[in-house]
């Protein structure tokens, strides 16, 4: 952004300064060198002039004043003004008024004077804050100032009338009539010229403190500066052949309508450009509504899964601490009354209710942190063989069924990872293996290097699992459905939970089995690189 808006304020700063010498080598031209002002008639032109440029002067200021209700920038409600006012005064010396009504030096003066308040109030705008707020009631304060200016004007304008005997003469030997003396630029007195580069210095200092305001990121009107200079030059043209209020056409004439074609330019410049922010405002906040209703769903969803978990949770856990509870009663209240190997069996069912009580919990803890912004892994570099011979270590469950296999190349692969997330995924793994395996058989853990990646592998040899579970075994809350497994009990968040840690590890996880030959689990990680 901070480089496109240097792009622009460079390209303000080319065209205005071209424009500039353009102009000023003009302008310096014909002063020097009287052959080449010309003076033509052409009748008619003189009303499309004022008609034309009074629009596009209408159009300048609607523009500004739909930009100071968006922004609240006062130098656009200053630039609204100024554009209305000159607007309202081409209608009225241009059209309303016809030439010679008022008297030529009188028109002349009342034309300057309105010219000369529309430059100061650019001036101002120039020089205006032009930061973005809310303007509160645009129209309201637009209104006060636009009347205000108005009023002003007509106040000054009506003591010009007024006094219209007493102002200085501005014509050497009285307004000029015919082309010759339109051309002569000895026919203006001091007093004109003094007004004509009054005028033109008005609108110089407000095209220069504009191309100063567009160093900075703010909303200036970039097309406006080059507009001012030719308005600026446009007076002193005039003072070479005042031909304002005749039906002759001259340079300054020329410049008025190369005034008015800039701010067509600028006009259809400005349109553009607040289509295309406009529509990439659209396409942002399409964006941004898409992310949120994503958030939204998601967040349901998550808020749905934590029903769900709780009513699973809720419902799996009175198991187990209902055989707790009465195992713990019983023993209480019969200790004495049972023998010795009755006591020890209700001590192996409280120890496998506990068991179970801790995976269950575990597992929703797990669940939960996984589903919020708690969950995070604290890498950092392993044998993967002392992983499978801790996770071997503590797999109490499995008793002497447990077989551990280091496939030749292993021994040696480093991997990263979090030792207590991955020995949850292997304890969550082999505690599958005890609860569908079938009663006694062994169960296998293996590691081997596979190129690039450290694959472990739990192995039993239970009934295998259905290929119509298989797409949904690492999904929350899924259940296998194989026969002879009712029984078992859980909340289908194990291989969930599994998935998950192996994924935020930047591995991956799955399973190749079929009904009646077991089951093998498997999920790899990266081999750490030089290890």
């Amino acid at each position: 952004m901070v480089a496109g808006v240097a792009r622009s304020t460079r390209g303000t700063w080319v065209i205005t300064v071209g424009v500039l010498m353009a102009v000023g080598t003009l302008t310096v031209l014909i002063v020097a060198l009287p052959q080449l002002r010309f003076v033509v008639s052409v009748p008619r032109f003189r009303l499309s002039l004022e008609a034309g440029g009074a629009l596009l002067a209408f159009l300048t200021g609607a523009l500004a004043y739909l930009q100071f209700s968006l922004t609240g920038s006062r130098r656009w409600m200053l630039i609204a003004v100024a554009f209305g006012l000159l607007a309202v005064n081409r209608v009225t010396f241009g059209i309303v008024v016809p030439p010679g009504v008022i008297g030529s030096q009188t028109d002349v003066y009342l034309w300057t004077t309105a010219r000369l308040v529309i430059g100061g109030l650019l001036v101002a705008a120039s020089f205006g804050d032009a930061g973005s707020r809310s303007p509160g009631r645009p129209l309201r304060v637009f209104a006060t100032v636009a009347v205000g200016a108005v009023v002003g004007v007509a106040l000054v304008e009506w003591l010009v009338y007024a006094f219209r005997e007493s102002l200085p003469s501005l014509f050497v030997a009285g307004p000029p009539s015919s082309a010759e003396q339109l051309s002569g630029v000895g026919g203006l007195t001091p007093t004109a010229w003094l007004i004509a580069l009054a005028g033109t210095a008005l609108y110089l200092v407000a095209a220069g403190a504009l191309l100063t305001r567009t160093r900075r990121p703010e909303p200036a009107p970039t097309w406006l500066p080059s507009a001012l200079v030719i308005a600026g030059f446009s007076h002193i043209h005039y003072a070479l052949a005042p031909t304002v209020f005749t039906s002759y056409i001259s340079t300054g004439d020329l410049l008025r309508l190369a005034f008015s074609a800039i701010l067509l330019v600028g006009l259809l410049y400005e349109v553009r450009r607040v289509y295309l922010l406009e529509r990439a405002r659209a396409s942002e906040l399409e964006v941004a509504y898409e992310a949120e209703r994503a958030r939204s769903m998601e967040l349901e969803a998550v808020d749905r899964a934590k029903a769900e978990l709780f009513g699973i949770v809720t419902h799996e856990l009175l198991h187990p601490v209902a055989a707790l509870r009465g195992f713990a009663l019983t023993l209480k209240r019969y200790w004495r009354q049972l023998d010795q190997a009755r006591r020890d069996d209700m001590l192996e069912r409280l120890a496998t209710a506990s068991v179970h009580l801790r995976d269950l919990a575990e597992e929703s803890a797990a669940a939960i942190r996984l589903e919020t912004d708690m969950f995070s892994v604290a890498m950092r570099h392993e044998r993967a063989v002392d992983l499978v011979r801790r996770a071997a270590e503590v797999s109490h469950e499995l008793g002497g069924r447990l077989n551990v296999r280091v496939a030749p190349g292993a021994e040696e692969a480093v991997v990263d990872a979090d030792p207590a997330r991955v020995m949850q995924v292997f304890r969550n793994l082999l505690s599958n293996a005890v609860k569908y395996g079938d009663a006694g058989t062994p169960v296998e853990l293996a590691v081997e290097r596979d190129r690039s990646e450290v694959v472990f592998s739990v192995i039993d040899q239970g009934p295998g699992i259905s290929p119509e579970d298989v797409p949904r075994l690492f999904q929350r809350f899924s259940r296998l459905s194989a026969p002879g497994q009712e029984g078992v009990r859980g909340a289908g968040l194990g291989l969930y939970i599994c998935r998950r840690i192996v994924e935020t590890h930047g591995g991956r996880i799955w399973v190749d089995s079929e009904p009646g030959t077991g089951s093998t689990f498997r999920f790899a990680l990266a081999v750490v690189e030089g290890r």
